[in-house]
């Protein structure tokens, strides 16, 4: 009898089920938008709304560098050097970089990866790791301990790491099978660790340009002035975060004062589009005298990633300098996500994206239609 009674039940609630649509929803981590409707786009045409790199540095004695390494991935595009806010390339341990390439929109434009170091102290790889979307679809280990050492002040090691675009077309996740099924779908939140990496990725970038330590020069903080993390956010309001970076400034061999930068970012989504706007840009330092100094480098090198800037007015108040008033073009942190969180359905591989972008108590961007 309770068989009969469970078979029933089963037929009811199927024919019910099947009746009507059945909405999917995706439980992981980061949430991806599910809709039936979308078609799935060729893998090299593949929108990339994340790319990093995880990086293994050789475990043996001097396997470690103090210099900053980057990355190309094409012919075209200039070197994005990978400087987090702590001591990178250390013997033996394990990092994810965020890569923000501006021209870097879907797979097919990379072409390769390249390693390169800026200075005479080598650098040796691992493990090497290509992450698309949050998900490995490249690895490459190297032999022993060491690994693969690169080093412009040596005449016995190779210059530079090159990986070419066929090895990594031929890597056995450069695909959508297994747990690579949805990796195409875009993403309905970004989290405030994707949003401080992004930060984070950006100003190290923007910062280590000029590729050595100079006096004058601006880097992250170290033991001496860092104040908690070396990037710190939390919510202002419903669509703003604000940030709180520790940096230093390369004075003299002595006494590097610190350099605390604030700033808030605004989230809105404008004709499709993911808009950041920063604003409330305020300095300060622990060397009130070193101020000229910091604020010409930090000027000429960190504001580049608020967009084009001009017309910079600072103010000098009882506490910090606050800069004010600056006109701005497309900012580095919008070019960092512009990319669609939704796919149209009438046009699969063309951008199509959110309506509002709200900040939740956690700090995270929750993109809705």
């Amino acid at each position: 009898m309770k068989r009969i009674l469970i078979i029933g039940l089963y037929f009811l609630v199927s024919n019910k089920l099947f009746a009507q649509s059945v909405k999917v929803f995706d439980q992981r981590t980061p949430a991806r938008d599910m809709i039936s409707s979308y078609s799935r786009p060729a893998f090299e045409e593949m929108p990339l709304y994340r790319v990093q790199l995880k990086i293994t540095t050789g475990s043996s004695h001097d396997a470690g560098s103090d210099d900053p390494v980057y990355v190309q991935v094409n012919e075209g595009n200039e070197k994005f050097y990978l400087v987090r806010g702590m001591n990178n390339f250390v013997e033996g341990s394990t990092v994810e970089y965020d890569v923000l390439i501006d021209d870097i929109k879907k797979v097919e434009h990379i072409k390769f990866l390249r390693f390169g170091i800026q200075g005479g102290d080598g650098v040796c790889f691992k493990k090497v790791e290509l992450l698309f979307n949050f998900e490995v679809v490249f690895s490459k280990e190297y032999s022993g301990e060491t690994g693969f050492c690169m080093d412009n002040g040596s005449s016995a090691l190779p210059s530079s790491l090159q990986i070419a675009g066929s090895e990594l077309r031929n890597s056995p996740n450069w695909n959508f099978l297994g747990t690579r099924a949805q990796l195409w779908r875009p993403f309905k939140v970004i989290s405030n660790a994707w949003i401080k990496n992004i930060v984070e990725a950006i100003i190290g970038n923007q910062l280590y340009q000029d590729g050595v330590k100079m006096n004058g020069s601006i880097e992250w903080g170290d033991g001496k002035t860092l104040n908690g993390a070396a990037v710190e956010l939390w919510k202002k309001g419903a669509h703003i975060l604000h940030f709180d970076l520790d940096l230093k400034a390369v004075i003299n061999n002595d006494f590097d004062p610190g350099l605390d930068v604030d700033f808030d970012l605004e989230f809105s989504c404008e004709d499709g589009k993911i808009i950041i706007k920063p604003g409330n840009i305020a300095i300060a330092s622990d060397n009130f005298s070193s101020l000229t100094t910091l604020l010409d480098g930090f000027i000429d090198r960190g504001l580049n990633v608020f967009g084009a800037v001009s017309g910079i007015e600072v103010v000098y108040g009882p506490d910090c300098p606050v800069i004010k008033q600056m006109s701005r073009a497309k900012s580095k942190f919008t070019e960092a996500l512009d990319f669609s969180t939704r796919l149209d359905s009438n046009f699969p591989r063309q951008f199509q994206s959110c309506q509002k972008a709200e900040v939740d108590n956690s700090g995270n961007i929750i993109l809705r239609q």
